[in-house]
């Protein structure tokens, strides 16, 4: 929405470049011939159609064109004149319902959480994805009814995979996301807690908790706890032949050689040298030996209560998700 308010011709020549259509649904129509209202595509036997809504951003302006029920206060004028958001989402899925045999309907979203919300309590959509705010987690699935929210990083500064699965019709969809990552994370959860258990020679995680995190305890408690509440959503879902939905985040392909960043970090050593000519120093040299990254094990003879309860936490985990 920024971008279309700030520089239309711009956006619109990338999209063409790039062979990607630019759709804002809640623009008038004949606002800007270019640009989209709605787009169909077929997946398999499914007939998905996408919308786009934006919000004007202006900092200044009193009434957000998000928001169907902020009252109308004078405001700096926009160079994009929006329609309502629920009103034009509503009339734009009916139509593509009706007209283009379309069943399943899709929001591509830059408007605030709480109109995201709004919209799929109305049920007037079946998924919103996107958003404005950069402090939702990524990832995140919230099902109200019939209708999903996913949240993604705004201004394209996240790469993800969504699937989704409608089995008989059925648009009530179960959230499988946490089964792309869940098994594994289950499985060295309880790798810790046996190690943990060996060490101090029980497994009962109340008599644990003060002995490896004292002044953490309910944290170490919620955290181990849900090893079994976990293997229960596992067992219950691998099998799973229902209606769902799964948004993850994807890898990104391999950098090539020639890429900017790639040369510019290959210049590295090339730039820090010239500095340090530049400001008449000596480089210094390297360290001697073979350099020793220490392991928590390392640090266990002098933090012997530290280390357990880092243990449980999401950074001792970070070598496995790497």
């Amino acid at each position: 929405g920024k971008d279309l308010e700030q520089n239309p011709s711009a956006v619109l020549a990338r999209s063409a470049e790039l062979g990607v259509p630019t759709l804002s649904s809640n623009l008038p129509d004949g606002s800007h011939p270019e640009i989209l209202r709605s787009v169909v595509k077929q997946a398999g036997t499914l007939k998905v159609g996408f919308i786009g809504l934006v919000a004007a951003r202006d900092p200044s302006a009193a009434k957000d064109a998000d928001d169907d029920e902020a009252e109308d206060h004078p405001a700096k004028e926009q160079e994009l004149d929006l329609l309502p958001v629920n009103e034009t989402a509503r009339t734009l899925a009916e139509r593509l319902r009706r007209d283009e045999g379309v069943q399943l309907v899709v929001a591509l979203s830059g408007l605030r959480p709480q109109v995201n919300s709004r919209l799929a309590e109305a049920g007037v959509v079946d998924i919103v994805l996107g958003g404005t705010d950069p402090n939702l987690e990524a990832g995140r699935i919230v099902i109200i009814d019939k209708s999903a929210m996913l949240s993604t990083h705004p201004d394209g500064r996240e790469v993800g995979h969504t699937t989704i699965a409608i089995r008989d019709g059925n648009l009530q969809m179960v959230d499988l996301s946490p089964m792309a990552s869940l098994p594994a994370e289950t499985e060295a959860m309880q790798k810790q807690l046996d190690s943990i258990a060996e060490r101090f020679g029980t497994s009962d995680l109340k008599a644990l908790a003060p002995l490896v995190a004292p002044g953490n305890e309910d944290e170490f408690l919620r955290r181990f706890s849900r090893i079994e509440e976990d293997r229960e959503f596992i067992r219950s879902h691998q099998d799973y032949q229902g209606s769902y939905i799964a948004h993850v985040p994807a890898a990104l392909p391999p950098t090539p050689a020639d890429h900017p960043v790639v040369k510019a970090l290959a210049r590295q050593g090339e730039a820090i040298e010239a500095l340090y000519a530049r400001l008449k120093r000596p480089i210094p040299p390297p360290p001697e030996g073979t350099p020793v990254i220490p392991t928590a094990d390392d640090c266990r003879a002098c933090h012997a209560a530290q280390v357990p309860f880092w243990e449980t936490t999401a950074h001792a985990q970070a070598f496995a998700h790497l």
